[in-house]
């Protein structure tokens, strides 16, 4: 059974809606946090080394998307921004996409 939350008052949810829902309600709570219209998370490693091996490994996956994150990297933290520019600089399905799959890589 759904939760009452997904239903609201006249259950005339889109799909989008409820989508987001699920999105919001169960994947940032891996870390991410949403600030300024942007999914925002810091990787911590225990070296440098350790930092830059998953910026390119995570490369990868990015390129295959064609979905580019602001990123930088001081030491062995890797602090990321997700946002898609072309829905107006707003978080959308792509951004947790790829932050889902980041968190993979760790």
């Amino acid at each position: 059974m759904w939760p009452k939350l997904l239903f609201l008052p006249a259950s005339r949810n889109t799909v989008v809606e409820i989508y987001s829902f699920i999105c919001k309600n169960t994947f940032c709570m891996n870390g991410w946090s949403e600030q300024n219209n942007q999914l925002q998370k810091v990787f911590t490693f225990k070296t440098f080394a350790d930092a830059m091996v998953f910026m390119v490994r995570a490369s990868y996956i990015i390129e295959k998307m064609d979905h580019h994150p602001e990123w930088t990297n001081v030491y062995n933290r890797v602090e990321v921004k997700l946002c898609t520019h072309s829905a107006a600089g707003t978080i959308t399905h792509l951004d947790r996409k790829l932050a889902a799959a980041l968190d993979g890589l760790v």
